[in-house]
């Protein structure tokens, strides 16, 4: 399998675009592995690459977001292996993406709380012109877990 490099140039060049477009289709194209379609939350699709540990988000047929993971939950799937975005590494504490990007736009010091879907990890968020940054941190903030690149606050809907 090869290796499928998600940039955030790459992304800036598919946020708000249409599943059909030639953008989305080129960079579909160049993954070597069939998407697997979930459709959740009415309008909100993803679709997932697996064997390369990233998905692709579509809410109302548009590109909103990409996840970049190093957290996997299921066995078939593997974690993303590729360069990240702006020099991070998945080993980055929330203190050394701190230091590496500066001063986030919005940061949550996480919470926990032993009911279900309650807890929420570490995360900063970084706003650039065409796109969006989200880092999701292990629960002590010692590593990166999920980064999302994501459609800018500016453009959302």
């Amino acid at each position: 399998m090869s290796s499928v490099v998600i940039t955030e140039i790459e992304f800036a060049t598919l946020v708000g675009k249409t599943e059909d477009s030639d953008e989305v289709r080129r960079f579909l194209a160049s993954v070597d592995e069939p998407a697997q379609i979930d459709e959740f939350e009415g309008a909100r699709r993803y679709l997932s690459f697996p064997g390369h540990g990233f998905d692709i988000v579509l809410d109302e047929g548009l590109v909103t977001g990409c996840h970049l993971l190093n957290r996997v939950m299921e066995p078939e799937w593997q974690f993303y292996s590729n360069v990240l975005p702006h020099g991070l590494a998945f080993t980055d504490s929330r203190e050394t993406v701190i230091q590496k990007l500066g001063t986030p736009a919005r940061s949550h010091a996480g919470r926990d709380d032993p009911r279900p879907f309650v807890r929420m990890n570490p995360w900063v968020k970084y706003e650039y012109p065409s796109y969006a940054l989200h880092v999701e941190f292990s629960r002590d903030a010692s590593h990166i877990e999920v980064i999302t690149l994501m459609e800018p606050e500016q453009r959302k809907r």
